[in-house]
């Protein structure tokens, strides 16, 4: 019988003030801010093998954020881009002058070690919430 599971990468993530969430992608130092062009990244999760129907999906509210994206990896240690069946990368751009809830499909194969990049706010007062949806077959 299958389940449903989430991955919460980011919960109501603060985009002035990312201490200790998010990381540079290049040496692993602490990303503090996510304001005026700055991208961090998020620990890697382990994603299970039994996972199926991945929806990943943000909320931000109170800022424009460019870069909201998944990423995954073979081994944890060499990452890339989650890319769609139609070519595109598995990312959202939140701006809350459009919508504050983004989902996207994600219908391809996704590699076992999971994470998020996040980044480019547009102010430093609000906040982000991502998650990965899943079933368990």
């Amino acid at each position: 019988m299958a389940s449903a599971h989430e991955i919460v990468f980011v919960q109501n993530l603060s985009t002035g003030d990312t201490s200790g969430i998010l990381f540079n992608e290049n040496d692993g130092t602490p990303v503090n801010s996510i304001i005026d062009g700055a991208v961090g990244v998020t620990k890697a999760v382990l994603l299970s093998p039994k996972s199926i129907d991945h929806i990943f999906a943000a909320v931000c509210s109170g800022c424009t954020v460019e870069v909201v994206s998944l990423q995954m990896s073979p081994d944890g240690v060499n990452w890339c881009d989650c890319v769609l069946s139609d070519g595109n990368n598995c990312e959202v751009s939140c701006d809350p002058a459009v919508q504050n809830c983004y989902t996207k499909n994600v219908d391809v194969a996704v590699l076992q070690y999971v994470r998020l990049k996040i980044g480019n706010a547009s102010t430093s007062s609000g906040n982000c919430t991502v998650k990965l949806h899943f079933t368990l077959n």
